[in-house]
């Protein structure tokens, strides 16, 4: 389409208002996006999966212009558990193979962030109940709590977790709105320029 320049410079202020629209389209497009995810992890995710933790380290990232195209990044921030958490592990997980168990201070915070308690109907097994890990005896934490974390962990790396697609599932919903948000974005920038 070709730009009608009438005064001086007027061409370059209308790239520079397209650049900010585009800029700001992509962000807003992104929060919307995020808040999506963050409805959709509250509304289905099972017990236990979608911690609060990964809920608040959803963000958008920066927009940036590289290779001819502006680009941004929607997601989480805190390392590979919301990875695992969205394509599963072992069995179900995209390499179809039991993993490692994952370490036991990271299930043991978890049991504690989200306040589950040990309820042990039987006597715990001496060998469990002897099981301390290197944290837990520089704590003195409580053995139950590391009994059942070794137990989880150790479920965890023989079974796996089953996906969870939070991020593609709530994309194909969300993306004509995010269009649409970009849309206006841009009309807005270019009338106010």
């Amino acid at each position: 389409m070709p730009v009608k320049v009438t005064r001086k410079g007027t061409s370059q202020k209308k790239l520079q208002a397209l650049d900010a629209g585009i800029r700001t389209g992509i962000t807003a497009s992104g929060l919307y996006f995020i808040e999506e995810v963050r409805r959709t992890l509250q509304l289905v995710a099972p017990r236990g999966y979608a911690t609060g933790g990964m809920i608040r380290s959803l963000t958008v990232s920066k927009v940036v212009y590289v290779n001819g195209a502006f680009t941004a990044r929607a997601g989480t921030s805190i390392g590979l558990y919301p990875w695992f958490v969205h394509w599963g592990t072992g069995p179900q997980g995209p390499l179809h193979r039991p993993i490692k168990a994952p370490p036991i201070d990271v299930i043991y915070r978890w049991l504690k962030e989200k306040g589950i308690t040990p309820r042990f109907t039987k006597r715990v097994p001496k060998t469990l109940r002897k099981y301390t890990h290197r944290v837990a005896r520089s704590v003195r934490a409580d053995p139950e709590f590391w009994t059942l974390a070794f137990l989880i962990s150790r479920k965890i790396g023989r079974v796996g977790l089953t996906p969870l697609p939070f991020l593609t599932t709530t994309f194909k919903v969300a993306e004509p709105r995010m269009r649409e948000i970009l849309i206006e974005n841009v009309r807005r920038s270019l009338r106010s320029s």
